[in-house]
């Protein structure tokens, strides 16, 4: 149905790879749609090793994936043996007929990885039609071209910000935007946000409003110490289901009330009919 590709300007601070997750995680939790999450970058993801714990690849900690993933949909593309199911079968369930990982390419070196991208269309077309969102962890920067192709691709961009002046400056610039961003629909948001800082999603917004049209606000996801623990716990499916019930008095409450406006708003943007298709927590 619609492709989400998770960009940033820049690598690390943003948050990118972890805003990704965690919005697709939240997703496939909370919402009757049929969800994928993946990644396409040569190096320094962390994507899978999030879903790692407690079985959640149902691998024995991704010790056997030689015919899962990327590399395994190339190898059929190249052999024309791409099927509807493909893309299905080569994943992995997180979550039911609602979320799916598909693991991004193990290939050794950088030529490799780049013979990689004259087969990632057709994979991700046959994605598009099986699943209602792609959600996509792409490398960040304007000047990888499997990035610049699956941006082309997308149908909603999705910008990973942070709180650091220099690389705010550099993206409302728009010195380094790939040509997409002019003719996509973006949501704009604050990864390991901190509410405290003087530089908030809404005094952001005041200070570039004469360089970006803002309709609607910055959303973001709180720096939380639970959820970056989880993380290294590779963890992030069990912590998110054990605490996304939490009281309001909680600590962690307003984390989720942030996580939630954000998927909400992402899921909106693709034409998902938010109320329609959430789950009423507590229930499977």
């Amino acid at each position: 149905m619609a492709q989400i590709a998770f960009w940033s300007n820049a690598h690390g601070q943003p948050g990118n790879t972890s805003n990704a997750a965690v919005i697709a995680a939240l997703t496939g939790l909370e919402y009757d749609i049929r969800t994928l999450v993946t990644q396409t970058q040569f190096e320094r993801s962390t994507l899978e090793t999030l879903f790692t714990k407690s079985n959640e690849l149902q691998l024995g900690g991704l010790r056997d994936i030689s015919d899962i993933g990327l590399d395994a949909l190339a190898r059929l593309a190249r052999a024309n043996k791409l099927m509807p199911e493909s893309v299905k079968n080569k994943s992995i369930t997180l979550e039911r007929n609602r979320l799916d990982l598909l693991v991004g390419t193990m290939k050794p070196y950088e030529g490799l990885y780049e013979s990689l991208s004259e087969h990632v269309k057709p994979i991700f077309d046959i994605a598009n039609n099986y699943y209602q969102s792609v959600i996509v962890d792409l490398h960040s920067g304007s000047k990888n071209p499997l990035t610049t192709a699956l941006l082309n691709e997308s149908d909603l961009v999705v910008v990973s910000l942070c709180q650091n002046r220099t690389l705010l400056d550099r993206f409302f610039s728009k010195e380094d935007w790939p040509a997409a961003l002019y003719n996509k629909p973006v949501v704009l948001l604050i990864g390991q946000y901190d509410p405290y800082s003087k530089y908030t999603a809404s005094n952001i917004q005041r200070l570039y409003k004469r360089s970006w049209d803002f309709k609607q606000p910055i959303y973001t996801i709180p720096y939380c110490s639970d959820f970056k623990d989880a993380m290294n716990d590779k963890d992030l499916m069990g912590w998110l289901r054990k605490n996304k019930n939490l009281s309001k008095k909680h600590p962690n409450h307003f984390f989720f009330q942030e996580l939630r406006k954000a998927a909400k708003a992402i899921l909106e943007e693709i034409g998902v009919n938010t109320q329609v298709k959430y789950i009423e927590r507590g229930v499977s």
